[in-house]
């Protein structure tokens, strides 16, 4: 089921909306199992009392009746999608451990502050082409996300994707710098894509700690064979300066040139 959110205001409005009819001279507050079946009422006294869901506000009546059934997670706050062509920043902790979100397609979204989504342990698809910052365990424990591409990101903080069991493939755009434990923990990564046109720095050779398959490490469930197959891809003119650069020569043969495998990054 999808929910359209907005920010704060959205859900308040929707809340306020459907627990108070206004319109009454004594109001009517509705008992949570009635505000579902309550919300086409609300929506046309409100609308002939000059409080309606209106295009300045970001929603519309198809949203409400089309997704009147999840009117009640919205209050619960077990959304399971996020759909939003407004949403620019996800604040601190908004969705830190909410086990209903599975998808965020947000294309205008900017910024995802600290923990935004750390702990969304059934977030299975982003969409976020214009984010450029992602703040310390933005995506942490996210274990079942299993690829991200950000061609925009710029700034990865501390422990961004640490613990994404499931991730395999990212993509994270032009980054200044890598943080420490920036993918630790994600086990079975095998490709990292960074698109910046110097070569990025590397806080931590930690920053890939217990990603098995970029280290060729021996792990019994996610790596048994050994296998070295995880790499690295960067521009061209910049391979041999990222095999030599500070803590990225600990990764150096298993950098390779964005251009070489176009199958992989996309060119």
């Amino acid at each position: 089921m999808a929910i359209v959110t907005t920010n704060d205001k959205h859900y308040k409005d929707i809340a306020d909306a459907i627990r108070n009819r206004a319109y009454t001279e004594t109001p009517k507050q509705y008992k949570p199992s009635e505000m579902t079946e309550a919300v086409d009422a609300v929506f046309y006294a409100g609308r002939e009392e000059g409080y309606s869901f209106g295009d300045a506000d970001g929603y519309d009546r198809g949203r409400i009746e089309g997704e009147a059934a999840g009117i009640e997670q919205i209050l619960e706050g077990k959304v399971t999608e996020v759909n939003s062509n407004t949403l620019t920043i996800i604040k601190e902790s908004k969705f830190m451990n909410d086990k209903s979100i599975t998808s965020i397609n947000a294309p205008n979204l900017t910024t995802l502050e600290e923990s935004a989504l750390d702990g969304c342990n059934n977030l299975t698809s982003v969409n976020m082409p214009s984010l450029t910052s992602a703040g310390t365990y933005a995506f942490r424990y996210a274990t079942n996300l299993p690829s991200v591409s950000f061609p925009m990101l710029n700034s990865i903080g501390s422990s961004a994707f640490r613990n994404c069991w499931k991730l395999t493939f990212a993509d994270i755009g032009v980054p200044t710098t890598i943080n420490t434990g920036t993918f630790n923990g994600s086990y079975i990564l095998t490709a990292v894509i960074i698109r910046t046109s110097e070569v990025c720095s590397l806080a931590s050779t930690g920053a890939f700690s217990s990603c098995y398959h970029i280290l060729g490490t021996y792990n019994v469930t996610h790596n048994p064979t050994s296998a070295k197959d995880g790499y690295i891809y960067v521009p061209k003119a910049l391979v041999d300066s990222y095999k030599t650069a500070t803590n990225w020569v600990t990764f150096a043969d298993q950098i390779r040139a964005i251009e070489d495998y176009p199958e992989i990054t996309g060119g």
